[in-house]
Order: C-alpha cells, then sequence, then structure tokens
C-alpha cells in the first residue's frame, strides 16, 4: 500500500522506490541486514516495553492469532510483575484458620 504525502498530489512513496531509495542511504550509514519488516518487530517491540498490553498490541498490529503477540511477552517485565503477587494463598489460610 503505498504512503502518500499528500491526499490531493499521489506522488507517493511504495516499497519499491522506498527500497531503491534508501539502499544507497543504508549502505552509506553501514548498516546491513535492514529488512522492512524489521521496523514492525521494533514497533511492536516498543509497544511492549512501553506497558501496551498484549490484547490491544494485537489489535493495533492486526495479528489475527495471539500467538504471533506472545513473543513480545518478554520485554514487558513491569506489566507481568503487577500481577506476581495476585495469588496469595497465605492469606486464605490465615482466614480459614480464624
Amino acid at each position: 500500500m503505498p504512503c502518500f504525502a499528500s491526499q490531493k498530489k499521489r506522488v507517493g512513496l511504495t516499497r519499491s522506490s522506498a527500497s531503491l531509495n534508501g539502499k544507497g542511504a543504508l549502505q552509506r550509514a553501514g548498516i546491513e541486514g535492514f529488512t522492512w519488516h524489521g521496523l514492525r518487530h521494533t514497533w511492536a517491540a516498543w509497544h511492549a516495553m512501553s506497558g501496551t498490553p498484549l490484547d490491544v498490541l494485537q489489535k493495533l498490529g492486526g495479528w489475527a492469532d495471539h500467538k504471533m503477540v506472545l513473543q513480545y511477552a518478554h520485554l514487558a517485565p513491569e506489566y507481568l510483575a503487577s500481577f506476581a503477587n495476585n495469588a496469595k494463598p497465605w492469606k486464605a489460610r490465615k482466614k480459614d484458620a480464624a
């Protein structure tokens, strides 16, 4: 899908033109192994590290399968840590003993 700078003037940036124009810049910068798809992973990783819930990230990224989003779960330790102490069986035991 082309990305247009203006809706009136349909001069756009397509994958092929971006690749052609970008190859020279990547070479001059000494960047190897760049892929446009890699930017999708970077975007998703930044979201996960910023605390975006995985179900929201799935919707933002348009993934149909939740399994695809789980690869970013390890990048959100603070989010997961907030639930670590939810199960408190010792409180239930004290309550039962009273």
